[in-house]
């Protein structure tokens, strides 16, 4: 059989590859220093500067953008480079979002000052401590709040319930009642959510009341969340909807909260925010941002959830933990 053989300029360009995929690897991993520089200015960037011991390996700036997009690397990693851009997991890969700075800017973004007991982060700056809490629903089951508190919880988002993605109609979460009476019994403090299934303005001021209709008994210490997910069932009545739709929608529930003396916010992770909904318009309320694989978030911001994979006493199973931005005192 013949032998096949590869010329030197594909050998070359495979070397090449194998090389800058080893040094971007490693250095997300702290093992290399790095080196920003434009006539010694961080803002905006020219070139990136791998330094090793070795050698230096300079990046044009678009051709690392082109890089992350398309190979998938860690928008964490990307995310240190470009202090003027919001880097996230966008629909079709890392998307760079230059930062609005006339809209509400978060005062808790300095990474450096989030630390950790144990798995459980907590932003420290100055005064301010931030407050460890959970987000639960009928999935997580029966729950002893007063263990859940012993266990370091200060705060709760209760689902009150959802819509049916593909009929519209409104549920109530099965766990409502006992979960909001144990944690008031418990002396946690308490927001909740609704999972939205609107599709159009009246829906969600549905929503809305049908919320507040429940809990009217109960102390609710924390803002109404609007919770509105991409769903990939064939009969979601949601699917056709353009951002403009969905921030009309989300819109229509917030206002309808604070029409009726209650604080609304607004839940997401970074492409549902930024490219689901046009973000400006709905920036001046509470966010509660979803990441789940680092802490950032640059505008406006009063909840983080970044796992679904927590631990506490008194619930059986996983559980959804957050950080809270709040004043409970």
């Amino acid at each position: 059989m013949k032998k096949k053989y590869w010329d030197f300029s594909r050998i070359l360009l495979v070397v090449i590859n194998v090389l800058l995929l080893a040094s971007l690897a490693v250095a997300a991993y702290g093992v290399y220093n790095y080196k920003l520089s434009k006539d010694g200015e961080i803002a905006r960037l020219n070139e990136l500067i791998w330094l090793t011991e070795e050698n230096n390996v300079i990046i044009p700036t678009n051709d690392f953008k082109e890089y992350a997009s398309r190979y998938g690397s860690m928008a964490q990693f990307s995310q240190r480079y470009f202090p003027d851009e919001l880097v996230y997991i966008g629909y079709g890969g890392i998307k760079f979002h230059e930062l609005d700075k006339s809209l509400p800017l978060n005062p808790y973004n300095d990474i450096e000052k989030m630390s950790y007991d144990g798995s459980r982060p907590y932003y420290h700056d100055g005064g301010f401590t931030s407050k460890l809490g959970i987000d639960v629903s009928e999935y997580q089951g029966y729950i002893n709040w007063n263990k859940a508190k012993k266990d370091g919880i200060e705060f709760a988002f209760i689902r009150v319930g959802y819509r049916g993605y593909s009929e519209g109609q409104m549920y109530l979460d099965g766990q409502f009642y006992n979960n909001m009476r144990g944690a008031n019994n418990a002396k946690v403090p308490v927001g909740v959510y609704f999972f939205s299934g609107a599709i159009n303005e009246k829906e969600a001021k549905a929503e809305a009341d049908y919320v507040i209709s429940r809990i009217r008994n109960f102390k609710v210490d924390l803002p109404i969340a609007f919770d509105m997910e991409d769903i990939s069932a064939s009969k979601n009545r949601m699917k056709k909807l353009t951002p403009e739709e969905r921030t009309a929608i989300t819109i229509a529930f917030c206002e309808r909260v604070k029409e009726k003396g209650y604080e609304p916010m607004v839940y997401g992770n970074g492409k549902w925010l930024m490219e689901r909904l046009n973000y400006s318009e709905v920036a001046n309320y509470g966010i509660w941002y979803a990441n789940w694989d680092y802490y950032y978030w640059p505008y406006r911001l009063g909840a983080y959830q970044y796992t679904s994979e927590g631990r506490v006493d008194g619930i059986s199973g996983r559980v959804d933990m957050n950080v809270g931005f709040f004043d409970l005192d």
